[in-house]
């Protein structure tokens, strides 16, 4: 099995610190996972070296905050102690995963942008089985995966990731790249030429995927809610007024659902067109600085057109879909709003139709009590009183004639009406 020289492990962490949604207990989440490290070592410092003799190894662990933009990220750093001259030694490649086992990752939460992994060395002679050796130690699985070749600074690079077509977003913890040096000195040389040209590259890379993850969720929700609430939509004509009530209550929460996945799928797609700008920026300074460094050395070659097939991919596939989505879904905030107006009318109309019954209800009740108290005043004018004669009073009979008959004629006024109001509706 092939070996290789001064083996070396370091992983890119990035997440988020500020944004829409992230609240302070996402962020507590990760100081303590820092935290955690500093107590191990004893340090409150934002940089901790360290080294295990028992355990045989040596390295940097890095946190750094308010440094990119929007962005925190922890840096960790491992290797293998040098217990004799470098240059004779050698490590299998199953030491990779002694390495990774000493660099826990913190758990993922919703601000995660997620990590990639980065394995150095140097190799003589050179070995076309090593990086997948490599791979497969690392990431824990078969040597069955997407990858991309290049070179910078003489060494030869892979970079290699695991999802489910070749344009997708990579499965968490599978991106990786391999950088294999051919001697001891370019690779002292290079190593630390090109690290700070990493970070800023893999935060935008890890930005586009995590807005085009997140799209992916705000796309199948807000298809969920749109099918749902047409599929009531051909039972609202039987819904009573208590029943339309929570219908009209279901749908505006079913429209404010909506509408927020739809702005932020809208959110989302600005963010990848902003961050693959930056993709592209930070990959130019990338290659130029790469360039330039190969002026040290003449024997130094570059090529990293690869790395550009990610800028195609997220804005042939990515940032396109995203605008697709947009569009599809847009038309449906329109019907949404429609349907929900409807059972709001359907409300108003139910609860006239109430009101109206309710208000012909009171008006009889009211000339009932109108007749009652007619009978109560002419029974009243039947009682002695000084100031009376027989010839004021009204007869009883005839008093009662009177109260009965104008109720009835009033009765009979309000079913004519009630009547061609129900027969002008039916028609």
């Amino acid at each position: 099995m092939a070996a290789i020289h001064c083996l070396t492990l370091d992983i890119f962490y990035y997440y988020l610190k500020e944004g829409f949604g992230i609240t302070k207990t996402d962020i507590e989440h990760f100081d303590a996972y820092w935290q955690g490290w500093q107590h191990e070592y004893k340090s409150k410092a934002d940089l901790i070296e360290f080294q295990h003799q028992d355990l045989g190894l040596q390295g940097n662990l890095v946190h750094k905050t308010n440094h990119l933009e929007d962005s925190n990220y922890f840096f960790l750093d491992c290797s293998l102690v040098d217990m004799q001259d470098i240059s004779k030694r050698t490590d299998p490649p199953e030491s990779i995963k002694q390495l990774k086992s000493k660099l826990r990752l913190p758990l993922e939460n919703q601000i995660s942008l997620g990590y990639t992994q980065i394995i150095y060395g140097w190799v003589d002679p050179e070995d076309d089985l090593l990086p997948a050796q490599l791979y497969e130690q690392l990431v824990g699985d078969p040597w069955q995966y997407y990858r991309s070749d290049g070179k910078i600074l003489g060494a030869t690079v892979v970079e290699a990731w695991r999802s489910r077509q070749e344009w997708d977003i990579p499965d968490v913890g599978s991106h990786v790249f391999i950088v294999l040096y051919r001697n001891q000195e370019t690779y002292d040389k290079a190593n630390k030429l090109i690290f700070d040209g990493w970070l800023p590259l893999l935060l935008y890379r890890h930005k586009i995927c995590y807005s085009y993850q997140k799209s992916r969720l705000n796309k199948e929700k807000a298809r969920h809610t749109f099918n749902q609430a047409v599929q009531d939509l051909q039972e609202y004509n039987t819904y009573t007024l208590i029943e339309l009530g929570s219908a009209l209550q279901r749908n505006l929460r079913i429209l404010t659902s909506y509408s927020t996945d739809l702005h932020t799928i809208n959110t989302h797609q600005n963010a990848i067109n902003t961050n693959l700008h930056n993709y592209n920026s930070a990959l130019k300074q990338f290659i130029d600085k790469a360039n330039d460094d190969c002026k040290i050395n003449k024997f130094w070659v570059n090529n990293l057109e690869f790395l550009k097939e990610f800028s195609v991919i997220a804005e042939v596939k990515y940032e396109k879909q995203l605008e697709k989505d947009y569009a599809i879904l847009a038309p449906g905030l329109a019907v949404l709003t429609g349907l929900t107006e409807t059972i709001r009318g359907l409300v108003e109309v139910q609860q006239a139709e109430i009101d109206r019954q309710q208000t012909s209800t009171i008006a009889i009740a009211g000339l009932g009590l109108a007749a009652s108290s007619s009978v109560a005043g002419i029974v009243a004018t039947q009682v002695y009183q000084p100031d009376n004669t027989k010839s004021d009073r009204i007869s009883l009979p005839w008093g009662l004639g009177y109260s009965f008959i104008i109720p009835v004629i009033a009765a009979i006024a309000l079913t004519f009406l009630w009547y061609q109001r129900h027969h002008k509706s039916n028609k």
